[in-house]
């Protein structure tokens, strides 16, 4: 059974006449910290310094990370494992809010989504981005690429993919759902209702404190890691998007146009850690065949 971690000293002077501003801050720093150990010694099977034939793994020291909130940033301490990097699940660490950490993604999902784009690119926000030299660390399953015959079939096939998935022991919050667009969100909220997992819809600047898995569209996944992502509608008038590309007067600008399109199927697919399904509910998307090799 973990055991709770004695409060630090530090803590146990804030209590002694502290001011609101400062005891808050700290009270949710030290309950965090308590949480990723909890987590950590769950995940390894065994607490510090316990002999287990359950273990699963060492310590390895910590990571220093600052995760930024609305009442100020904590200095939080993220275990290392000797076997790796350790990534915690039940707490805001999962959204990606933490400064210094970078999104980590299979060696199979990174090679397939390398086909999206090329080597140097420019993002939705104008910022170039080499991606030369870039090593994923680690193995796991091949991406689950499936051009389903219409949208209900999707809604089916998405459904059964995750109940699947949450056979495997994944919680609803280590699930990320990403659209194109609001236009496909109602596809995405069928699936998910089907498979009966909770989700909240993603917000700007807000930070993932619930433990439901997150719905959102492709503009807002930059930063985010889940170990599932689902990648839906990716049918060949939703994305590029159509509307985009009508509304294109200059010729000039159609490879632009096409690039950051390319790039947003690109992030969202490579949040994804573990496992990765890209559906469409009609013919895809010309990216998509692109992604298919």
């Amino acid at each position: 059974m973990p055991k709770i971690h004695a409060a630090a000293p530090e803590l146990t002077s804030l209590l002694d006449g502290s001011s609101a501003g400062e005891l808050i801050p700290e009270l949710a720093r030290h309950g965090l910290q308590q949480l990723i150990e909890l987590e950590l010694a769950a995940f390894l099977g065994a607490d510090w310094h316990e002999r287990s034939e359950e273990r699963l793994g060492y310590r390895n020291g910590y990571r220093p990370r600052t995760l930024t909130t609305q009442g100020g940033d904590l200095a939080l301490q993220i275990p290392r494992l000797r076997s790796g990097s350790f990534c915690p699940a039940s707490t805001p660490l999962a959204a990606g809010q933490l400064h210094g950490r970078r999104t980590r993604t299979c060696h199979q999902i990174r090679s397939q989504a390398d086909q999206l784009i090329d080597p140097e690119s420019r993002d939705v926000d104008g910022n170039v981005q080499d991606r030369r030299g870039a090593i994923s660390v680690f193995n796991d399953a091949e991406p689950d690429i499936r051009e389903c015959d219409d949208t209900d079939s999707e809604t089916e096939q998405v459904a059964a993919w995750i109940e699947q998935r949450r056979s495997e022991g994944l919680t609803p919050r280590e699930f990320g759902i990403f659209v194109r667009s609001e236009a496909e969100i109602p596809r995405a909220e069928a699936a998910l209702q089907l498979a009966e997992l909770p989700y909240e819809r993603l917000q700007p600047s807000a930070m993932r404190l619930g433990s439901k898995a997150t719905l959102s569209t492709m503009h807002l996944a930059k930063g985010l890691e889940f170990r599932a992502v689902i990648v839906m509608a990716c049918d060949e008038d939703v994305i590029p998007n159509a509307e985009r590309i009508k509304a294109i007067t200059d010729e000039s600008d159609l490879d632009e146009v096409v690039a950051t399109e390319r790039h947003l199927l690109y992030v969202a697919c490579t949040r994804a850690r573990d496992h990765l399904l890209i559906t469409s509910g009609d013919t895809c998307s010309e990216f998509v065949e692109d992604l298919l090799g």
